[in-house]
């Protein structure tokens, strides 16, 4: 999400003064427009300061695996595969101790010293249950590279040999920050009009933001909407429902994608959905 580095001084003159609301699609009518916005600006500022924003730009919020299965073929790659899942191991031989502490790093230059799991601690080893269970050879201590909320991070993980497997399973040797709730909680849809976003990619140049929108058969194709701040940028949708009067319509929902264009770069800012009042991370 942080693309590029952008001063809060020179977003502030860029956004001096107003945030700024645009509509891409079918605009909708004036109230559903004012859904958005009075929605967005409550969003946008509750964020700056919040215990989900410094959680978000501070602490270890994976965004993507933090384990990277080995390669599984034949006759029993599925049995093994659900075996790692559900953490059904057998150990033989002795495994390494952790040092109280291990640190995640960033490219940026930032770090942060998180409490250390324990191989089988990490792997969610379980000794109950039936079912295939693999054997663990060896252990040794390796990193990975993992998309977080504050950008990618090498994070400290195990190395796990298994039996009859010549790649290891490798899984993240610290524990994530597990988020709070949303600076403002959902809206609950009082109003229908409100559709929660995704963001699935932000453009090079941070100009432009792919959204991913649920379009029901109960409404018109679904208007995207960006609103500006210095700190924030709010996302959404908006739908305009049929007139009662229409052919009834089913729960089929099908996702779109509409772009909205900034008028600063995004740099540091944070992307937030303003229907759950939750950050977001480009899914690609």
């Amino acid at each position: 999400m942080r693309l590029r580095h952008l001063s809060t001084a020179v977003l502030a003159l860029s956004l001096a003064g107003c945030a700024t609301p645009r509509t891409v699609g079918p605009s909708g009518s004036a109230h559903t427009a004012d859904v958005f916005t009075a929605r967005a600006e409550q969003v946008a500022a509750a964020w700056p300061g919040s215990p989900a924003e410094q959680a978000w730009q501070h602490e270890y919020i994976p965004l993507g695996n933090t384990d990277v299965l080995p390669p599984s073929t034949g006759p029993h790659a599925d049995s093994d595969k659900q075996a790692l899942i559900a953490g059904r191991l057998r150990v033989s031989v002795p495994l390494p101790t952790p040092p109280p502490t291990l640190t995640v790093r960033w490219k940026n230059g930032g770090k942060l010293a998180l409490p250390a799991l324990a191989p089988m601690r990490a792997a969610n080893a379980t000794t109950s249950g039936g079912g295939t269970r693999l054997t663990v050879t060896s252990v040794g201590h390796t990193t990975l590279t993992v998309p977080t909320s504050r950008g990618t991070a090498s994070v400290p993980a195990w190395s796990i040999r298994l039996k009859g497997y010549q790649k290891p399973w490798v899984v993240a040797a610290v524990a994530p920050t597990m988020p709070g709730p949303p600076a403002v909680g959902p809206t609950g849809k009082p109003d229908p009009s409100l559709v929660t976003a995704g963001l699935d990619s932000v453009s090079a140049d941070g100009r432009t933001l792919k959204l991913t929108l649920g379009e029901g058969d109960c409404g018109i194709k679904p208007s995207a909407r960006v609103y500006e701040t210095a700190d924030a940028v709010v996302v959404g949708g908006l739908e305009t429902r049929k007139p009662s009067g229409d052919i009834p319509c089913t729960a089929q929902m099908i996702i779109i994608r509409l772009a909205v264009h900034l008028a600063a770069p995004l740099g540091a800012r944070t992307v937030l959905d303003a229907a759950t009042g939750e950050p977001l991370a480009p899914s690609s």
